[in-house]
């Protein structure tokens, strides 16, 4: 493989940003995702690796995904590795949930992974090598 371009989505704090830092030391290229300027370029500003790249992008949005991952393609071309660990916690009893929390919570934890996996899957099928990694909560 020669290609170390690696996406991780939700990569600004917490797992996601251990996540990047990790791929960081094993020399990725490595485009993190997040709907956050604040967290992503407090990110950035630590990290000072010239490696580490941020698109700010609503993982809720198909549309915006797509438009998201032209932008990287464009920019850095096939993407090797995919790592879809964007998600959030409603902490929300599900009696008291509301249509419109349970559609945000499905299209940010379990619908963007598929609108990712859609868009870099086919390249890494067409370069015969990718990685893709699904992360979920135990809540999930």
């Amino acid at each position: 493989m020669t290609n170390k371009i690696c996406v991780v989505t939700g990569g600004s704090r917490g797992i996601g940003r251990a996540i990047c830092e990790r791929l960081l030391e094993r020399r990725y290229e490595v485009v993190f995702i997040a709907k956050n300027d604040e967290n992503a370029y407090i990110f950035l500003n630590e990290s000072g690796n010239e490696n580490l790249h941020y698109y700010k992008c609503d993982v809720s949005d198909p549309a915006a995904i797509v438009e998201c991952c032209s932008a990287i393609r464009e920019k850095f071309g096939t993407v090797s590795v995919l790592v879809n660990n964007a998600g959030i916690q409603t902490h929300v009893p599900f009696l008291e949930m509301s249509a419109e929390c349970w559609i945000e919570t499905m299209n940010i934890n379990l619908n963007s992974a598929f609108y990712f996996c859609k868009e870099f899957a086919p390249d890494m099928v067409k370069q015969k090598w990718g990685r893709i990694v699904n992360i979920a909560s135990m809540s999930a």
